[in-house]
């Protein structure tokens, strides 16, 4: 069985967040039910301000090692988000000056890689953000990982009687049986 996360928790842990990258990809995954591999390999052309939303596609070879499970090589789909989340999107954008295409950066001016590589504006990875979420996480004494964000996106869509079958192609699963699981 898996683990949700109520709202009040949520909130606390989102406002003792002061980082806009950790923001926006705490919403990500909470209103967009992306999943971690997801979020790392969003371009900034992904983002459609017009349309409130993101494109999640499958890349190969990126920086970052990210990847959009399930997803074959050009496939994509569009996942639409709160006019919120994409208002703390245009300040992120606003800010990115960086060489590079990938949404989310490393922001830490002195970060390093384990070879002791600096790592500044360089794309964000897994173990860095898994790094924030253990932090935050210590910080508010409240245990969360970024996938259980996706399971209380879900959760809450099936709860609201959301049609499984557009559930499932929110989430990006192959097989509907993947999201029965939240029925």
């Amino acid at each position: 069985r898996f683990k949700t996360l109520k709202d009040d928790d949520f909130a606390r842990f989102f406002t003792s967040t002061e980082n806009l990258q950790l923001r926006c990809i705490l919403l990500l995954m909470r209103e967009g039910g992306l999943r971690i591999g997801e979020v790392l390999g969003l371009w900034l052309q992904d983002v459609e301000f017009h349309r409130n939303g993101v494109w999640v596609r499958r890349r190969r070879d990126l920086d970052n090692d990210a990847l959009a499970k399930n997803m074959c090589e050009g496939d994509q789909r569009f996942v639409d988000l709160s006019p919120g989340l994409m208002a703390l999107f245009d300040q992120l954008v606003l800010k990115h000056n960086f060489d590079t295409d990938h949404l989310f950066v490393v922001l830490k001016k002195t970060a390093r890689d384990k070879r002791g590589m600096v790592t500044y504006g360089r794309p964000l990875n897994r173990h860095a953000v898994k790094a924030m979420f253990q932090h935050y996480s210590r910080k508010n004494q409240l245990p969360l990982h970024a996938h259980m964000l996706r399971h209380t996106h879900a959760t809450e869509l099936i709860r609201a009687n959301w049609d499984v079958s557009y559930v499932q192609k929110r989430l990006g699963h192959a097989h509907v049986h993947s999201t029965m699981i939240y029925v």
